[in-house]
């Protein structure tokens, strides 16, 4: 479980460098990480990005790889409900018919 998790980190730090490189944005380092806040964050979604992976990864262990994509694809209503809360975003008719369609297809396909 760990091992994927791994591979896939190390696939994307990779990647996020060299589109580093491609647009020339070596400075963009020195200010994400001369703020604390920001390296805070960084590190935080590290973590939570780490954790989701290993919690997908023992779901998956544990049961059909159908159910549990739909579960993990879930997140987007999570996603709406705290942009609106913290954000400020607004909940849109066609972004809360989205979400209701989500939760709806999550049900049918767990039920």
């Amino acid at each position: 479980m760990l091992i994927p998790s791994a591979i896939r980190a190390v696939i994307m730090a990779a990647f996020l460098f060299t589109a580093f490189l491609l647009q020339n944005k070596h400075g963009a380092w020195r200010e994400v990480f001369s703020d604390s806040r920001s390296t805070l964050f960084v590190i935080l979604s590290a973590l939570a990005g780490a954790a989701s992976w290993a919690f997908y990864f023992s779901a998956l262990k544990a049961g059909e790889a159908s159910r549990v994509a739909v579960i993990d694809r879930t997140s987007v209503i999570f996603v709406i409900v705290l942009a609106f809360l913290f954000l400020g975003e607004k909940i849109t008719l066609k972004v809360g018919l989205g979400g209701l369609l989500i939760v709806a297809g999550a049900f049918l396909t767990i039920l």
